[in-house]
């Protein structure tokens, strides 16, 4: 959909391994993890390159205060994370959901899933992102949503009944057959 389109991941040293021979992504930006006031530099100064980078789009998957921060810092006309009281409102779209589990799938799943999540991403900009609350109107990518908000709903995959889940106080939408742990 956008052959142009680069793909950065930004991630710390401890997660690098998992992601770096990912085929999908065209940079992987690691994160240094120094103590003390140190951090707060080093924080600084990767701030700056990723304002530097001038992204597009910043996804924050994680939604801690230092994602957060780095988000923000990017500078990016978009950026979208999960709603996390007190963290959302440098985000341009919250998502309520989670990824749980992802550092620990082996590295043909979590290619699939990257290269999914990219095509989703695709697919939301494509159609002007999604209106499901007051924070933004105008797209319509909420009508095109396969499991979101269809509790009790056939699986548009395998048929089973689309269940909602509470994840850390928000909610989310998984068929219990396609969505299976591990």
């Amino acid at each position: 959909m956008y052959p142009e389109a680069r793909l950065t991941y930004l991630v710390e040293p401890q997660a690098a391994p998992v992601v770096e021979a990912n085929p999908h992504l065209d940079d992987v930006i690691v994160a240094p993890l120094p103590g003390g006031l140190a951090r707060w530099r080093a924080d600084v100064a990767l701030g700056l390159r990723l304002r530097r980078e001038r992204f597009d789009i910043v996804v924050d998957f994680h939604g801690g205060p230092r994602s957060s921060w780095l988000t923000l810092a990017t500078g990016a006309p978009v950026r979208v994370g999960y709603a996390v009281q007190g963290r959302g409102r440098h985000l341009v779209a919250g998502v309520s959901g989670s990824l749980t589990n992802v550092v620990g799938l082996p590295l043909e799943r979590l290619s699939r899933l990257l290269a999914a999540i990219r095509e989703v991403l695709s697919e939301g900009i494509r159609r002007n992102g999604a209106s499901i609350d007051w924070v933004y109107r105008g797209g319509d990518f909420q009508n095109h949503f396969r499991v979101y908000g269809r509790a009790g709903a056939p699986c548009p995959n395998c048929g089973t009944p689309i269940e909602r889940l509470v994840v850390g106080q928000r909610g989310t939408h998984i068929c219990p057959m396609c969505q299976r742990s591990g």
